[in-house]
């Protein structure tokens, strides 16, 4: 005990002295940026189109791959919402197996496979990985689209809906896109009672056939797998399928108004404001612009660390919170900052939410806050 008790000072003069050295006035001179290397992969592309990347990476004894397909923004019109429900279709079995059977042999590798509208993924260990993409596969091409699971999943999807009714923050989410592109625009677009309630079956087998398809698909493999392995499974499971040529849409641009517009939805129940300043972006991934403007993004809003996160919550405490955001790509995006806050401090939240925009740039176009 004696020598543990002598050994405890020694240590605590050791670090006294050490941090009696220290100035903590000035901020630590930053180490040498870290030197990253990245590989071109392997690619090849099969018959039917689709492109195919593969990047080996044998420290783990597991394989990812997604599959994506490129086929850009689509209007829906009336029957909004009919990608979405026919994306959770895809999980719901396939022509040969349940969703029951389907699901249990998934697990029973210790895999995951998930499908959705644009494509679907899959991971597994190594010697699961090709049983694994198979089910994949198999649930892109031959989905059972049965008609009970349709009904199941279109109830589930109104019941949300109609529990959103009352949300300001999911009310905010469809005003936003709204308001900036317009309702008919692609991006604008969202899903309504009336839209999902119009959907039927056989919207969903449309949906399927004009979007799930080999066109315009890109298939990324990842992890402890070679090139001709990588090659061979996927020959096997999709070399074959046929499916729509797709092409991508020419969407017009849309312009932000020439002077800042307000709008205000009043939700009863809510008990905070739900503040959004938008506007419209074009900001390619190829421009010289693309990593200036997301490093000014994340000094914004990124983050605890960024000036609306300070600002509004650190100095004012009107949030818990308070980010921005914006999009990059071939299409147009936007750039948003947003806020929850206190009803009373709504007005004042907005004040110095522009404030910080306005200190960096004016991009603030259009203001939305609803309470």
């Amino acid at each position: 005990m004696k020598k543990i008790f002598i050994l405890g000072i020694a240590m605590f003069i050791i670090q006294d002295l050490s941090a009696q050295k220290l100035n903590r006035s000035q901020l630590p001179k930053a180490g040498p940026a870290p030197v990253i290397a990245f590989k071109d992969p392997s690619n090849f592309q099969l018959p039917n189109g689709i492109t195919v990347l593969v990047v080996e990476d044998h420290k783990l004894p597991k394989v990812s791959a997604s599959y994506l397909i490129d086929r850009g923004p689509s209007t829906e019109g009336d029957k909004a919402g009919v990608l979405s429900l026919m994306g959770s279709m895809l999980n719901e079995g396939t022509q040969n197996k349940t969703k029951l059977q389907f699901n249990q042999a998934v697990d029973l590798m210790g895999a995951t496979v998930d499908l959705r509208s644009t494509g679907g993924s899959v991971s597994a260990l190594t010697r699961y990985f090709e049983p694994a993409f198979m089910l994949m596969s198999e649930a892109l091409r031959q989905p059972a689209l049965h008609q009970d699971a349709f009904d199941k999943l279109k109830a589930q999807s109104l019941t949300g809906l109609k529990s959103n009714e009352l949300n300001a923050q999911a009310i905010s989410g469809r005003m936003v896109n709204a308001l900036a592109y317009g309702k008919t625009h692609p991006m604008g677009e969202f899903v309504t009672q009336q839209s999902l309630e119009s959907v039927t079956l056989d919207d969903i087998k449309k949906a399927y056939i004009s979007a799930i398809t080999p066109s315009r698909g890109i298939l990324t493999i990842v992890g402890d797998i070679d090139p001709a392995a990588a090659k061979k499974i996927v020959m096997k499971a999709l070399g074959d399928w046929k499916g729509v040529d797709l092409q991508l849409p020419e969407l017009p641009l849309v312009s932000n108004p020439g002077a800042t517009e307000i709008d205000v939805v009043d939700v009863k129940n809510a008990v905070q404001t739900e503040i959004t300043a938008v506007s419209l972006v074009n900001l390619p991934m190829k421009s010289e612009d693309y990593h200036a403007v997301l490093l000014a993004n994340q000094i914004l809003g990124g983050g605890a660390d960024a000036k609306l996160f300070r600002n509004l919550r650190e100095k004012h405490g009107y949030t818990y919170g308070a980010y921005s955001r914006i999009g990059a790509g071939r299409f147009q995006s936007t750039f948003a900052a947003n806020a929850a806050v206190r009803t009373e401090k709504t007005d004042s939240a907005i004040v110095e939410m522009l404030h910080e925009i306005n200190i960096m740039r004016n991009l603030c176009r259009y203001l939305i806050f609803i309470f």
